[in-house]
């Protein structure tokens, strides 16, 4: 082990996961758990167009289907504004070139397990999750 020595820390780029499978705000919350089901994907990001709205996890779809909603029923705008309003912080992007401990200390800070990771035009380029950021912390060790 490297005690007392400055560890070097990956870039959100470097580790972050590209395959982007998003949704339309439009949509129903049912459309989210199918992008997800069909892509494999644990989350899916939200977009009114080019905009970036937030981010649906399957933990998300899961808390609703365990306290009854009917998916079909839920617009994803809907959803989205309840996060918001209970301060569950959907839409946190970070960029690219931040270090993976900024993007683990973003996530501590607002109580989440994904980021939405945006390039220097804020353009959507990935999300990192928890796990994501831990694997490029561990590879600078």
């Amino acid at each position: 082990m490297m005690e007392g020595r400055q560890r070097t820390s990956s870039t959100v780029k470097d580790c972050m996961d590209r395959q982007l499978v998003t949704a339309p705000r439009s949509g129903t919350m049912a459309d989210v758990l199918d992008a997800m089901i069909y892509s494999n994907h644990p989350s899916v990001v939200v977009q009114d167009g080019d905009e970036i709205i937030g981010i649906a996890s399957a933990a998300d779809v899961g808390r609703m289907v365990a306290d009854g909603k009917d998916l079909r029923d839920t617009e994803v705008k809907s959803f989205l504004s309840a996060c918001q309003l209970t301060g569950s912080s959907p839409c946190v992007q970070i960029p690219e070139n931040e270090s993976v401990i900024n993007a683990l200390k973003v996530m501590e800070n607002y109580g989440i397990s994904e980021l939405i990771v945006v390039n220097e035009e804020n353009k959507l380029v990935g999300t990192i999750s928890a796990l994501d950021a831990l694997k490029g912390w561990r590879k600078g060790v």
